[in-house]
């Protein structure tokens, strides 16, 4: 049975990060970038307002820092932009944005782990990774999940 892995690609990945963070700046955060977003997400519940975008890359060995990480399909961004509302009326107090990343082996339609990224990225709890789990060995395929 084939394992497949879904592990959130953080700082401490010093010279991964970096190449991560610079391909998706050039190719979908930059103003003149080209690529659009594969899901666009909105939810205004729960006192605030979220706005997720989930971006990829099927080319991660096109960067340098993952030619050589094992078995790697898909590197995935997600932009999160929340606002959360005054309590006392007048608008939005506090506005934030946040983009994080995620490797992936998973053969699987970015659209599909899209699915799972953005509860994930909103709660990032053990039940989503197990939920996500469930969802991939329903298809027969093994887990490793990481975060």
């Amino acid at each position: 049975m084939r394992q497949t892995y879904l592990i959130a690609l953080k700082g401490n990945q010093k010279k991964a990060h970096r190449d991560v963070q610079r391909y998706f700046k050039e190719n979908a955060f930059d103003v003149a970038a080209e690529m659009r977003p594969i899901a666009d997400a909105f939810d205004d519940t729960h006192g605030r307002t979220v706005r997720r975008w989930v971006f990829v890359c099927e080319d991660p060995q096109s960067l340098e820092a993952l030619e050589d990480w094992p078995k790697l399909t898909k590197v995935l961004a997600v932009e999160t932009i929340s606002s959360l509302m005054n309590p006392h009326g007048g608008g939005c107090s506090k506005v934030t944005c946040d983009i994080c990343y995620f490797l992936t082996s998973a053969r699987a339609s970015p659209l599909v782990i899209a699915a799972t990224i953005g509860p994930l990225r909103t709660l990032f709890t053990g039940f989503l990774m197990w939920a996500f789990a469930r969802m991939i060995v329903a298809s027969g395929i093994e887990m490793q999940l990481q975060t």
